[in-house]
């Protein structure tokens, strides 16, 4: 009988998950079902182990936080920009959320709690106007880094034969076209 009871409570301890909080869950968000995610979808956004929340329409998950972003479609992308500790570098550690210029060509993305360089080769560069830090990614290629509010998110290639998706932090080539346009939000490519 004492087996069976040790038997029965090793079965139960094998199943136990700890609860998702701040000490299981230091860098994503805690969804419904109790489970650490991500936490960079619109759908679930968050981090340090707190509460996912549903990003509203009008704003996208930027790293764990939902913000305002205009501009998504035709390679130009707008966050709200944060405030450079002093003496930051590329891939050195973070511990503020946002964006913001790190030259006229490049923004710096805190990410998984590193900075992170995000390309912008377009002729607008990387501006910063009223807390607002604008990414022209016109001209920016395939395998070029992106940002966590741009995935999912599209713009045509240089050449204007493809489109460039963001997809894990990546610009991937998703289609190949004859011509690529770009009409508000909406990347059209004619096969």
């Amino acid at each position: 009988m004492r087996w069976a009871f040790f038997a029965f409570a090793l079965l139960l301890s094998c199943g136990t998950k700890p609860p998702c909080d701040r000490t299981s869950c230091s860098i994503g968000c805690c969804d419904s079902r109790g489970l650490c995610v991500s936490g960079l979808s619109d759908s679930a956004c968050g981090e340090r182990g707190a509460a996912c929340e549903a990003c509203p329409s009008s704003s996208v998950c930027q790293a764990g936080r939902c913000g305002a972003l205009s501009g998504a479609g035709g390679g130009s992308a707008f966050f709200d920009a944060g405030s450079p500790d002093a003496g930051v570098q590329l891939g050195s550690a973070c511990a503020q959320l946002g964006f913001f210029c790190f030259n006229p060509s490049t923004a710096l993305e805190c990410v998984s709690r590193t900075w992170r360089g995000l390309p912008c080769r377009g002729p607008g560069g990387c501006t910063t106007d009223g807390g607002t830090t604008s990414c022209d990614m016109n001209g920016n290629l395939e395998a070029d880094a992106c940002a966590s509010s741009f995935e999912g998110k599209g713009l045509c290639t240089a050449d204007g034969g493809g489109t460039l998706e963001c997809r894990s932090g990546l610009l991937v080539k998703t289609n190949i076209c004859r011509t690529c346009m770009v009409s508000g939000d909406v990347v059209i490519c004619q096969p």
